[in-house]
């Protein structure tokens, strides 16, 4: 399994790739058959082919990242609270998130959750 180390470097891998706008990069973190769940009450996107699209749309979207606090680890996953800046539905705005990664013994992500609704959305 990952340590607390390698998944703290895949989670700044992962906001540096959007502040980057590298779909690709953030793509390369996830395990081929991952599932992501974003939002956690959406359907899953199993697997690359479902994923992808998703990750290259909402990275190319200018949607930039910030962590706002500490990480908490388990002994294979992480979760940590960040906020999102992007423009929606012609507005500056901003989504407080808190994501959970899963990874697997190559320290992949497996599954990915992000937990947020319609009360995480307010004026940037």
């Amino acid at each position: 399994m990952p340590t607390p180390e390698e998944m703290t470097a895949v989670v700044h891998a992962y906001v540096d790739g959007f502040a980057r706008e590298d779909a690709a990069s953030v793509i390369a973190l996830f395990a081929s058959h991952a599932v992501v769940k974003d939002p956690v009450d959406s359907p899953s996107k199993t697997g690359r082919s479902e994923f992808a699209p998703f990750f290259e749309q909402t990275v190319g979207s200018g949607a930039k990242l910030t962590l706002d606090g500490p990480l908490r680890f388990g002994t294979d996953h992480v979760a940590f609270p960040f906020h999102v800046n992007l423009e929606w539905e012609g507005k500056a705005m901003r989504i407080d998130v808190i994501d959970v990664f899963h990874f697997n013994k190559s320290g992949k992500i497996s599954r990915m959750e992000a937990y947020f609704g319609p009360t995480n959305f307010v004026p940037a």
